[in-house]
C-alpha cells in the first residue's frame, strides 16, 4: 500500500548527511537533551498528534515552542520519507526520528537524524525502510533563536502503511443521542488530556487523507454551504469543478474527542466542530457577525444557547495538560487577595455571591488554571464551603480580576448552563 506525497526531491539514503551548507554554521544548539526539565525541550515538546502521510502539516518555531513532534504507526515494513518544507525562508531545521521501545515504555535515543537535506537547502529530510512499530519525528531549529513556520511532508510505501476506510457518503449528519445533555457531553469531551494540535491546508477532494473524524467535519462543512460547487461559487474561488483547498486544524484528546476548525478562506467562512470519541458531532459554530450554531444534543436550560458562548468555550478551553497550574487552598473573602490566579478569584467571588457567604467563611478552592495569552487566563475551578454543594466553574477572567464570563457551572447532579458574570 502506498501513501505518497509529491515532493520536489526524492531521497534514497537511509540517513541523509548534512552537506556543504553546514560549513560556517557553527554547532547545533540544544543538540542533545541537556534541558529535560524545561517545558520546551526534547522530553517536553509541542505535540501535534498523528502524522498524516500525503498531507503536509504545519508547525511554527516560537520562543515557547521550539521542539515539535508528530507520531505515526507502521503495521509492517514500509519505506518512509520525511521532509521539512520551509514556509519561512532559510529556517534551518533539524529532524530526529525515534522508535518507541515497548520494553522500556519510552522512545529513548533517536534512530536517525538529519540537518540539511542537500547543499541547496537548510530544510531537513530522510528516507529509509522501517519495521513495524510506533515512531516519532521531532523537528527543531539548528539555533535556538530561530523563529518561523515550516511544513512536514511525509510519504509511506509498503505493507505497513496505514490505509483509510474513508467513505465520504457516510460522514454527513453525524448527531449525538438526543437523550444526552449538552453539559454532560461537553464536560466529557473537553476535560480529557490534549494529545496534540495538528493542521494542514488540503484540497477538498483529498479530505479522505485526514483522520476519519476530521474528514467528517470537513464533509459537514462542505454540506453546510450547499455542496462543493456552491461553496466554490459563494466564495469566488473559481469555476464550479475547480480544485478548492481549505485550512483544517484539529485538537485531539486522549478520550478520542476531536475539536476541528475548518476555514475556506472566504469572508466569515470559518467553522468549528466538536466531535466526541464515539464520532458524534456535538455542536458546530459558524463564524459570522451573527454567529450560526447548532447543538446536536438536549440543550438543557441555557447551556451554550448563545453562539458566542460556544465559540468562547471551544476556543479557550482546549489546551495541553502541561500548560496547567494547580490551585489548592483554603481562603475567606477577607483574604481573597492572596489568590494569585485571576480565574480562581472570579470563581470564588461568583460562588460567594450565589451562596451569600460571609467574609470569614472558609472556602475550599481547587482545580487548574492556564494562560490564554495577553491579559486573560482560564480555569476549571471547584469551589466549596461547609454545608453547601461544591460548584465547578469553567471560566475566563481578565488579569485585573474583572469578570468576563463563565462557561459552565453546577455540581455533580446539576444542569450545566452558560452565564455571564
Amino acid at each position: 500500500m502506498k501513501a505518497p506525497y509529491l515532493a520536489s526531491i526524492l531521497f534514497a539514503a537511509a540517513i541523509l548527511p548534512s552537506c556543504a551548507l553546514e560549513e560556517g554554521k557553527g554547532e547545533e544548539e540544544n543538540a542533545i537533551d541537556l534541558y529535560e526539565s524545561k517545558d520546551d525541550s526534547f522530553r517536553k515538546p509541542t505535540e501535534h498528534g498523528e502524522l498524516l502521510f500525503g498531507v503536509p502539516q504545519t508547525g511554527t518555531l516560537t520562543q515557547d515552542e521550539g521542539f515539535h513532534v508528530w507520531d505515526f504507526e507502521l503495521s509492517d515494513d514500509a519505506k518512509v520519507s520525511l521532509e521539512t518544507i520551509l514556509i519561512t525562508a532559510n529556517l534551518d531545521t533539524v529532524m530526529y526520528l525515534y522508535k518507541f521501545d515497548e520494553a522500556r515504555g519510552t522512545y529513548g535515543a533517536y534512530k536517525f537524524k538529519n540537518d540539511d537535506a542537500n547543499a541547496d537547502t537548510v530544510g531537513s529530510a530522510l528516507s529509509t525502510t522501517l519495521r513495524a512499530g510506533s515512531y516519532r519525528v521531532l523537528i527543531k531549529g539548528f539555533k535556538s533563536k530561530l523563529r518561523g513556520s515550516f511544513q512536514i511532508a511525509a510519504g509511506c510505501d509498503g505493507a505497513g502503511c496505514s490505509t483509510s476506510s474513508c467513505d465520504i457518503a457516510t460522514f454527513a449528519g453525524l448527531k449525538a443521542d438526543d437523550s444526552d445533555s449538552c453539559g454532560e457531553l461537553f464536560s466529557a469531551a473537553l476535560t480529557a488530556e490534549s494529545t496534540g494540535r495538528n493542521g494542514s491546508t488540503i484540497i477538498l477532494d483529498e479530505r479522505c487523507s485526514l483522520p476519519e473524524e476530521v474528514a467528517s467535519a470537513v464533509e459537514e462543512y462542505v454540506s453546510y454551504w450547499g455542496g462543493l460547487d456552491d461553496f466554490n461559487d459563494a466564495f469566488n474561488f473559481g469555476l464550479p469543478g475547480d480544485p478548492v483547498d481549505v485550512e483544517v486544524t484539529w485538537e485531539t484528546y486522549d478520550n478520542g474527542t476531536r475539536y476541528v476548525q475548518v476555514d475556506g478562506g472566504g469572508d466569515e467562512a470559518a467553522m468549528d466542530y466538536l466531535i466526541n470519541g464515539d464520532g458524534q458531532v456535538i455542536a458546530h459554530f459558524q463564524h459570522n457577525q451573527s454567529p450560526d450554531h447548532t447543538l446536536y444534543c438536549d440543550g438543557g436550560i441555557e447551556f451554550l444557547e448563545d453562539g458566542e458562548c460556544f465559540f468562547e468555550y471551544t476556543a479557550n478551553f482546549p489546551h495541553a495538560r502541561s500548560e496547567e497550574r494547580n490551585v489548592n487552598t483554603t481562603i475567606t473573602l477577607a483574604t481573597i487577595d492572596s489568590l494569585q490566579e485571576p480565574a480562581a478569584a472570579v470563581a470564588v467571588q461568583t460562588y460567594a455571591a450565589e451562596h451569600g457567604l460571609l467574609d470569614d467563611d472558609d472556602i475550599l478552592v481547587g482545580g487548574v488554571v492556564w494562560d490564554l495569552g495577553g491579559r486573560s487566563s482560564a480555569g476549571r475551578i471547584t469551589v466549596e464551603t461547609a454545608g453547601k454543594d461544591a460548584f465547578v466553574y469553567e471560566l475566563e477572567a481578565l488579569a485585573n480580576t474583572q469578570f468576563q464570563f463563565t462557561v459552565k457551572r453546577g455540581n455533580a447532579d446539576a444542569e450545566y448552563d452558560c452565564i455571564e458574570i
